[in-house]
């Protein structure tokens, strides 16, 4: 049977939708995320970085045999500015995401069958080339990593792909929300609010 690996991005996570099996076989399209800038409790989590624009995108995806190191889609982040540290050379990207293997397993030889496991699914080396003297572009390919859908016993079993989160690190600082740029998401842009009315949010 052909496994397809069914992705469908919402407007933040990426989520499974389910369907009928006429529709499942025909994958899903091609998905594009949006990056924003990665925010923490107390503002921007890289306060001396910024950036214009960014996205992820990840191909449509079948899975007729095991798929580990196989690039998937292509990460990028556009305008990347700094107030202090030099113009980065490099970025690195990291996807994290919940892989739930489907319970139904025509040769019961998938041991992974039934699992639902949040996990890091694929990474991306972003490379850098400046743009002008104040920004730099990054772009990378996106690359399941080791031990993600790479078990042969299981090419017939559904797996759900769900909770996508994208992010963006300084060269060496994935895990560390200090060096995050970047992640998934949706900007919302503010009015200034009108003070000789009384607006919410004048002093």
């Amino acid at each position: 049977m052909l496994n397809l690996l069914r992705v469908a991005v919402g407007a933040v996570l990426v989520l499974v939708i389910a369907g009928p099996v006429s529709a499942q076989l025909k994958g899903t399209a091609t998905s594009r995320v949006r990056m924003v800038r990665a925010i923490c409790t107390t503002g921007p989590c890289a306060p001396a970085f910024n950036f214009r624009t960014g996205s992820t995108q990840i191909k449509k995806l079948r899975q007729p045999k095991p798929m580990t190191d196989r690039d998937i889609g292509r990460m990028r982040l556009d305008g990347v500015s700094t107030t202090g540290p030099s113009l980065p050379a490099s970025l690195d990207g990291q996807i994290t995401a919940r892989v739930n293997y489907d319970t139904v397993d025509p040769d019961s030889d998938c041991v992974a069958v039934g699992t639902d496991v949040t996990q890091v699914i694929a990474t991306s080396s972003l490379s850098c080339t400046q743009k002008g003297s104040t920004t730099t572009s990054c772009r990378g390919d996106v690359v399941l990593v080791s031990g993600v859908l790479d078990d042969p016993d299981c090419t017939d079993v559904q797996v759900f792909i769900s909770d996508l989160l994208v992010e963006v690190f300084e060269d060496g600082g994935v895990g560390d929300d200090a060096q995050k740029l970047a992640q998934n998401g949706i900007l919302g842009i503010g009015k200034t609010p009108d003070c000789d009315s009384g607006g919410a949010g004048c002093p």
